[in-house]
């Protein structure tokens, strides 16, 4: 972070809206969809692609007969008031047969498929990577939550999604610089209880592996991730606290930045997007605590980096 960037806005707060702290873009990707006697891993779900708010959707599902088909649905997503983002249409679910077969040219030639409008749907992104859709015939409507699917041994755990690295930008306010920057690598998510805590560095070079491992130089990040619970009823969601330690000290490194943040929605991992709060701590602070309240800052980080890239330099920066 830059001097000049810090202390032109450690004397501010920013409060931010009911609104401001919901806003999100929906992400592209593959759904599941989960009904009472369907839990997301039954085959049935949705591609998504989304660009400048325009949305192209194919479902992939079954006739009742077994046989498999897919479906489309596309338009503008509309913000709606309560900041979610939807679209509904009552004649524009569309389903297709014939086409072209996966084959040799001399089995599977060209042909085109045909198109066949068999309803309607209503879609509705709740947060980042869930929401809800209804689709089908007007007197035989399906109803499904949706919630984006992920990959890999980390699928569904919120805080190991967070490996990886990630470039914030943080508003900077009025005056000085109008926004500032880090890149935060988190290399490390070890569970405790019904907490992880996370460990990484802030790297140095845009393209270079961040070496978190190294014993100096870069300045070091620690944090919790700490699962809500009611009693002994824990949900699937997690309150988020990073902070970033100042670089090239000998002993305890003072404490320069803590950022804040949840999941929205029913919680779930995290894709591209993470939003929140950063506090910018006076000089010599040594916890998070005493710097959680101190000149907040809203800020917004995008995945740029994968996990092998943050521990090994290999993976896809």
């Amino acid at each position: 972070m830059r001097t000049r960037f810090i202390a032109s806005i450690s004397a501010a707060f920013l409060s931010c809206t009911m609104q401001c702290a919901h806003a999100f873009t929906p992400e592209s990707g593959f759904y599941n969809t989960f009904t009472s006697d369907a839990k997301g891993g039954e085959g049935t779900g949705i591609g998504v692609e989304i660009q400048n708010d325009y949305m192209l959707a194919a479902g992939f599902a079954y006739r009742p007969d077994g046989t498999p088909t897919f479906v489309t649905i596309e338009g503008p997503l509309e913000h709606r008031p309560n900041g979610n983002w939807g679209l509904s249409l009552d004649d524009g679910l569309y389903s297709f047969h014939g086409g072209q077969c996966i084959g040799s040219l001399e089995h599977c030639p060209y042909r085109p498929a045909t198109a066949s409008r068999i309803g309607g749907f209503a879609i509705e992104f709740t947060s980042e990577n869930a929401g809800h859709l209804e689709w089908g015939a007007p007197q035989d409507r399906a109803s499904v939550e949706l919630r984006r699917t992920c990959a890999g041994s980390i699928c569904y755990d919120a805080p190991s999604s967070l490996l990886g690295e990630w470039d914030v930008v943080i508003d900077g306010g009025s005056g000085g610089l109008a926004f500032g920057g880090d890149k935060i690598a988190i290399a490390e998510v070890t569970p405790a209880g019904n907490r992880r805590m996370l460990a990484g560095c802030i790297a140095k070079s845009e393209n270079a592996a961040p070496e978190c491992d190294a014993p100096t130089g870069s300045q070091k990040v620690e944090g919790t991730a700490i699962q809500r619970c009611v009693g002994t009823v824990c949900s699937n969601r997690y309150d988020y606290r990073i902070w970033v330690r100042a670089a090239r000290c000998k002993s305890r490194c003072a404490i320069v930045r803590v950022y804040t943040f949840s999941e929205n929605g029913d919680g779930g991992a995290f894709g591209g997007t993470v939003r929140g709060t950063v506090s910018l701590c006076p000089a010599g602070t040594r916890s998070a605590d005493a710097c959680a309240a101190h000149a907040a800052r809203v800020f917004v980080g995008y995945r740029s980096g994968s996990v092998n890239f943050v521990r090994t330099g290999q993976g896809m920066n």
